[in-house]
């Protein structure tokens, strides 16, 4: 898959894992005092999804221009592997993208795909998403994104949108992504119950989940990568759930075992 070439564009992160003992509470407060022990830091958001894709093997291309690190901290019970807290940082500091600037760095048709990994931290507009997805369109160049952002039409030349099922429901864009348009667009992810495509559930392996942070962005890689080397949608939504059910039975952010492909 090396002679594929990806561009990922969204903002990045970096997701900090500090573990830790609660082996008290705190006499001030009905909370726990945690005692830290370890920490992990890895590239999240945007950042996992390129690095994922590069780890199944694909070139990959991850957007630095203009795009400020964001900083995401966790505090762990590491017995249990409860999210005691999370600490966002810098969210303040995302300045949007401009179109120009952007294909001036970037070339689209030098891609096999663009990836947008979309956090809706004001990095990539609705007015640019909607320019990108026009131009790569003329181009015959799939897009894959995975957002936050309501939907509309501006996601109308998308080729293909990953949400989960929570996104789905949001009624701000319901009657929107229930017309035709959307047809054979939405691919939602079902949480232990796999993904639904075009009306057709597409199950996956029950396994002990043990931590889901990162599983979309696997889910979102694995697509890609199924896409490229079948040109096949189905066949890539199956390779999708195989990975992301193997991430989640991980510590932290993990990557997928590459024998799953």
């Amino acid at each position: 898959m090396k002679d594929k070439k990806v561009l990922v564009l969204g903002e990045i992160c970096e997701d900090f894992f500090r573990y830790g003992k609660c082996e008290r509470l705190n006499p001030e407060a009905p909370t726990p005092v945690f005692t830290p022990t370890n920490e992990i830091c890895t590239l999240g958001m945007a950042g996992n999804t390129s690095k994922n894709l590069t780890h199944l093997g694909v070139n990959t291309t991850l957007n630095i221009f203009k795009s400020p690190i964001l900083r995401k901290e966790r505090f762990v019970d590491e017995i249990s592997n409860y999210i005691l807290l999370r600490v966002d940082r810098f969210d303040d500091l995302v300045k949007p993208f401009d179109f120009n600037d952007l294909t001036n760095e970037y070339n689209f048709v030098d891609y096999d795909a663009i990836v947008i990994s979309d956090y809706d931290k004001g990095l990539l507009t609705k007015d640019v998403l909607k320019k990108i997805f026009t131009t790569t369109k003329s181009s015959n160049i799939p897009t894959f994104m995975d957002t936050k952002k309501d939907i509309g039409e501006w996601a109308n030349e998308c080729t293909f949108i990953k949400i989960n099922e929570k996104e789905f429901n949001n009624p701000k864009h319901q009657p929107i992504i229930q017309s035709t348009i959307f047809n054979g667009k939405l691919i939602v992810t079902l949480g232990s119950n796999g993904c639904r495509y075009k009306d057709k559930l597409f199950p996956t392996e029950k396994v002990a989940v043990r931590d889901v942070v990162g599983a979309g962005d696997t889910f979102l890689a694995g697509l890609v990568y199924g896409y490229l080397k079948n040109n096949d949608i189905e066949e890539a939504i199956k390779i999708a759930n195989r990975l992301a059910s193997n991430v989640v039975t991980k510590k932290g952010v993990a990557l997928p075992n590459k024998k799953l492909l």
